[in-house]
């Protein structure tokens, strides 16, 4: 099945069981019509965020610290948001549908962990720590993901086709990448002192300009990691996935049961076992024996 088919289907179900689907249906006591309001909560100070149910949220950093949702005023009664051990929950009661909310939340500065579920489209411009989107939700990190003050590493993690998009990503430690269920991660730029990616089930991991001294890559399940610029690399491919990175130094790994794997850069990769229909490519290589042989 295609990869676009895949993660449109896995969209498609997480809308439908997080009770939030465009109208009425299957487990709906109450669904969102006619007008609109806007409601405004005075909230404890918290520095996490969860977002479910697919409401929106906007999530920006400002000098003054505000809370404030738009929503089907039919189904307002059904809003739960509340502040629990430091994490502001944002979320519909059950079986509501077509609820038509989008929060825009203020902070005074950047948040320590960000989580995603249920089909929730969240902007976000500055995070200072893990990210967790799940059920088909969608990240936009407009500026820059970082590690915290108490952790060194960066954690990002997406499951059940949803996307993650992050402008630029700095850790003075390891920066974690971790996709599974046809969901698509992008990271534009930026720089860690190492990686670890994982890719599943016919994901798809973006990496731009991004930079770091050692990778260490797995895909499987038809999925492709694409971008990178690396000192060295490890990778251990299967089931028709593809890397395709540049790497100055080194890589080396296996790869089997069809893909391939492309390296660019002129690294020795000379330590990469291919089997099964793999394919290796060196255009580097590939160009010097041609210079050679003319």
């Amino acid at each position: 099945m295609p990869r676009w088919l895949v993660f449109a289907a896995l969209t498609a179900v997480a809308l439908l069981l997080s009770g939030c689907g465009g109208g009425g249906g299957v487990g709906c006591e109450v669904t969102g019509s006619g007008a609109k309001e806007t409601k405004t909560i005075k909230l404890p100070s918290y520095t996490k965020l969860e977002v479910g149910t697919g409401i929106a949220a906007d999530v920006s950093i400002g000098t003054v610290a505000s809370f404030s949702i738009e929503l089907y005023s039919n189904v307002a009664d059904y809003l739960d948001v509340k502040v629990v051990s430091d994490t502001l929950q944002i979320r519909m009661k059950p079986h509501v549908c077509n609820h038509g909310a989008r929060a825009t939340v203020v902070v005074t500065e950047a948040l320590q962990s960000l989580t995603a579920s249920g089909g929730s489209p969240v902007t976000i411009d500055k995070l200072n720590g893990p990210l967790d989107a799940s059920g088909g939700s969608s990240v936009d990190v407009s500026d820059t993901l970082s590690n915290s003050d108490t952790f060194s590493d960066v954690f990002i993690s997406s499951s059940g086709g949803s996307e993650v998009t992050v402008q630029k990503l700095t850790s003075v430690g390891d920066a974690s990448i971790d996709t599974s269920d046809g969901g698509p991660v992008s990271v534009k730029e930026g720089s860690a002192k190492s990686t670890h990616v994982s890719a599943s089930d016919g994901s798809d991991v973006k990496l731009g300009n991004f930079q770091a001294s050692t990778g260490v890559f797995s895909a499987n399940g038809g999925s492709s990691v694409d971008g990178m610029v690396l000192d060295t690399l490890s990778l251990s491919l299967s089931g028709g996935s593809d890397v395709e990175t540049f790497v100055k130094t080194k890589a080396g790994g296996t790869c089997s049961g069809g893909g391939s794997v492309t390296i660019v850069g002129g690294a020795d990769t000379s330590g990469i076992s291919t089997s099964g229909g793999c394919t290796l490519s060196d255009p580097e290589k590939a160009a010097s024996l041609v210079e050679v042989a003319v």
